[in-house]
């Protein structure tokens, strides 16, 4: 929402992130906070012209592995999971998913 109005009928300038789905930021869940930063990331970095960075998501377990679909991003995104594991390893997505 980018317009609130007022009881006299103006308006002022506001900016409150919402979800794809109409849900504002603060009542997403997890995944959804960080699917929509991504996306602001990307807005931002388009109209100032500058290049996407890396962006680190952290509680990135609420993304399942089916669902990690983050668009038409060209940054590079590292999600931190937690899970409990005997050995710890660094692993590529397609490996974390056949284990």
């Amino acid at each position: 929402m980018l317009l609130e109005p007022n009881l006299n009928g103006s308006f002022n300038d506001v900016c409150y992130v919402e979800t794809e789905t109409g849900v504002p930021y603060s009542k997403a869940n997890t995944e959804w906070q960080i699917k929509v930063g991504i996306r602001i990331i990307d807005t931002l970095c388009a109209k100032l012209g500058y290049k996407s960075p890396c962006i680190i998501a952290d509680n990135a377990e609420a993304i399942t592995s089916d669902n990690r679909d983050f668009g038409n991003t060209a940054a590079q995104i590292l999600l931190l999971v937690a899970q409990s594991v005997k050995e710890f390893g660094i692993a590529t997505d397609a490996e974390a998913r056949a284990n």
